[in-house]
């Protein structure tokens, strides 16, 4: 039995659990004390990994607009799409541009001289016109007359824009004739020419941008006597496109 006022015994107290402290007794349980001010966090600042994939992330982004941009104005240019433009759409009348008095001279003494307009397209994205003073049937002397002006156009391939200046450029320079290595004659205005003999035949030619002006003087035919021997088939020639070139606008 008991003594009444003494408690009965309530068994040993539990074990203390290692890492957890024991609150002393009459110690508030969570949170500041009464009347305390109240306790402002930082917020939390993002962590420097992700500031740094962020500014990853732009550069590629930025890498790749300005890749693509260069791809495509690359690819325009190599496609032909920047490039110079054509000045000349059609070809001149070649006959307005002959001196055909002093080419009848050179054609002979026929009673039958022809100068007539013929058409002259050859080449891709060329446009060709000639104008032709033959000796006629009748001349025992002379030599054929050939001027050409040729006009090449910009022409579009599928994706591919083929420059006409560009064109004209090439057939300008793959049509030169062959040179005896003496210097070529220069026009009375300064223009250079590309001159010399072609199987024969005096030939110039000069390109203005997209259009092309070629003259050439035929060595003549069997039963028809030459007037003018290489030499100057090729300086006639030179003379006839100055003079051509000279009135193109």
């Amino acid at each position: 039995m008991h003594e009444h006022g003494v408690p009965p015994p309530q068994g040993p107290p539990p074990p203390h659990q290692p890492g957890r402290p024991v609150p002393s007794p009459g110690a508030p349980q969570g949170g500041p004390p009464p009347g305390s001010p109240p306790v402002h966090r930082p917020p939390a600042e993002k962590g420097s990994g992700g500031r740094t994939l962020a500014w990853i992330g732009c550069g590629c982004a930025t890498l790749l607009l300005l890749a693509l941009t260069g791809a495509g104005v690359g690819g325009a240019y190599y496609f032909g799409w920047f490039g110079p433009e054509d000045v000349y759409s059609a070809p001149r009348d070649p006959c307005e541009l002959l001196d055909v008095e002093a080419a009848s001279e050179i054609a002979g003494n026929g009673d039958h001289l022809e100068v007539y307009e013929a058409d002259h397209s050859h080449a891709y994205g060329g446009e060709g016109l000639e104008c032709v003073v033959f000796p006629g049937h009748g001349a025992t002397a002379g030599h054929e007359v050939n001027l050409r002006t040729t006009v090449f156009t910009s022409q579009v391939d599928g994706i591919r824009k083929e420059n006409g200046i560009e064109a004209a450029t090439d057939h300008y320079y793959s049509s030169r004739p062959e040179s005896d290595g003496s210097e070529s004659p220069t026009c009375p205005d300064g223009r250079l020419p590309l001159s010399g003999t072609l199987s024969g035949s005096g030939h110039a030619l000069y390109r203005l941008d997209n259009l092309v002006v070629e003259v050439e003087v035929l060595s003549a035919d069997a039963e028809v006597e030459e007037t003018l021997d290489e030499a100057g088939r090729a300086q006639a020639a030179v003379d006839l496109l100055c003079d051509a070139v000279s009135r193109v606008e």
